[in-house]
């Protein structure tokens, strides 16, 4: 074998390994974007529980639905904290966001 061959053999493995790295490093890419998908929902799950009785109080037909709104101090700051922490986590994300849009 020459040196020539030796060197063209050399670059055939080293495309050959750099293809099997990018592939690698693609279907990492895939599972990541998967795995952090999941997080965000389990999250915004999370989100929504902790405010669930705030959420009942501001839906149509619910405590805060009519002109009633919130009386107390307190009331208010459950709004806050409800509106703030959605938009924290849909701000965070924002691909994410807009499937939440999509999804409402």
């Amino acid at each position: 074998m020459t040196l020539g061959e030796i060197k063209d053999v050399a670059a055939i493995l080293g495309i050959v390994v750099a293809a099997g790295s990018l592939a690698s490093a693609a279907l990492n890419l895939m599972l990541t974007v998967r795995t952090n998908r999941a997080k965000f929902w389990l999250e915004l799950r999370s989100a929504f529980a902790k405010h669930d009785d705030v959420h009942r109080k501001l839906r149509p037909g619910g405590e805060w639905a009519t002109n009633a709104g919130p009386r107390s101090t307190e009331e208010y700051a459950q709004i806050i904290g409800y509106v703030v922490k959605e938009c924290r986590i849909l701000a965070r994300d924002r691909a994410a966001s807009a499937r939440v849009s999509d999804r409402a």
